[in-house]
């Protein structure tokens, strides 16, 4: 029955890893989403899943590290018109920005550095 089981699994992968689900989840990424807070909605597969799909599907995990460096980018765009436009006045806003970049970083499936 294991290896049964092990047969069906890629099928049932593909089944649910769709192109359609993935551009969701790029999309939301841009807006600022991180995957383990993707996967605390209800349309979206577990923390466990998607972070399985990022270390075994290297088309999934292509198109996730591609959303969060163009959210990094924007993120540093944002924070680069805040201090040109607002100067020292900006530096509250600039401070939250940078705080939850860092906190987004490092991307999934990047080791971390010890």
């Amino acid at each position: 029955m294991k290896s049964a089981a092990r047969a069906r699994a890629p099928a049932r992968v593909a089944r649910y890893c769709t192109p359609e689900l993935t551009e969701r989840i790029e999309h939301r990424i841009l807006d600022g989403a991180s995957l383990c807070s993707l996967s605390k909605q209800p349309d979206m597969p577990g923390a466990f899943t998607l972070y399985k799909w990022v270390r075994t599907r290297p088309a999934f995990a292509a198109a996730i590290a591609s959303a969060c460096q163009f959210r990094d980018d924007l993120c540093a765009d944002q924070v680069a018109d805040l201090a040109e436009s607002l100067g020292p006045a900006a530096q509250s806003d600039i401070h939250a920005i940078t705080k939850r970049l860092g906190q987004l970083n490092p991307y999934p499936g990047e080791r971390r550095e010890r």
